[in-house]
């Protein structure tokens, strides 16, 4: 019985579809082979079928991206280990190509969502304090020079504004400036340890009521005394100071305090 024209086209489909199995590496030339020669009219033709069948093909992306995301995340995972270097190589390539498009998107994105931004910001900084805090002294030991170079190039042509910040800043909040200039005195001092933060010092005051711990009294500005002194090897931590007046504090200077202190018994974490 003679064959239909559908079974002999279903046979030839066979045997081609054998024939690339069986040939793979001649198969993959003959398909660059003919892309090359047909290149154009090909891009024409896949272009009109993304455009009739758009919204088709979003939806099927969208259903298979649902159905298949734990395999595309690792997928996307592998490849993007495999080719690290590639893809920063052709990222750094991009964004030197587009700065100016880039940094005008992420302005009006930033702008857009500026509290949405600025809340998520603040939950990420406090969920990973101390990774961020670690990045930080990492990349300002890397580039310490390049950063110094930086502000002090940026502070001599803004000098004026940066004077201004600082007047506004140091009024509005003396006890951060005051915590700060402690902790320089301690590094330049070589503390030991020199991780006392403004909180730190809030609670120690709010520890012994506002009061100096060796007279009594209640100035309005209390200041820092360290227990063991900063030039006899003291550190400038939470269980080596103490809330003092003025006057006390010089009175002490360098010598021991004038009154039993037990340093564990001080407010802890």
């Amino acid at each position: 019985m003679a064959q239909s024209l559908e079974e002999k086209r279903a046979k030839q489909r066979a045997a081609k579809r054998a024939w690339w199995a069986a040939n793979p590496e001649q198969a993959r030339a003959r398909r660059r082979a003919t892309y090359a020669r047909n290149r154009e009219r090909e891009l024409a033709r896949m272009k009109a079928y993304r455009t009739r069948h758009a919204e088709e093909r979003r939806q099927y992306n969208k259903t298979y991206r649902a159905e298949h995301l734990k395999t595309i995340a690792i997928q996307q995972a592998a490849y993007h280990e495999a080719n690290k270097a590639q893809r920063n190589a052709t990222s750094r390539a991009y964004h030197a190509e587009h700065l100016d498009t880039i940094k005008a998107r992420k302005r009006e994105y930033r702008q857009a969502h500026h509290e949405a931004l600025r809340i998520k910001h603040r939950v990420y900084s406090e969920l990973h304090k101390e990774q961020l805090n670690t990045r930080r002294r990492e990349k300002y030991r890397e580039r310490r020079q390049e950063i110094l170079d930086q502000n002090r190039a940026y502070s001599q042509a803004h000098r004026e504004e940066v004077r201004a910040y600082h007047r506004a800043y140091s009024h509005a909040n003396p006890e951060s400036i005051r915590a700060m200039r402690a902790r320089r005195r301690a590094r330049k001092a070589a503390a030991p340890r020199n991780d006392l933060t403004r909180k730190e010092w809030e609670r120690i005051k709010a520890h012994y009521h506002f009061a100096c711990i060796y007279c009594g009294a209640k100035p309005k500005q209390l200041t820092m005394d360290h227990i063991t002194p900063l030039v006899q090897g003291g550190s400038h931590t939470l269980h080596n100071v103490v809330p003092a007046c003025r006057s006390c504090n010089s009175k002490k200077n360098v010598h021991p305090p004038p009154k039993a202190i037990q340093p564990l018994l001080l407010v802890g974490d």
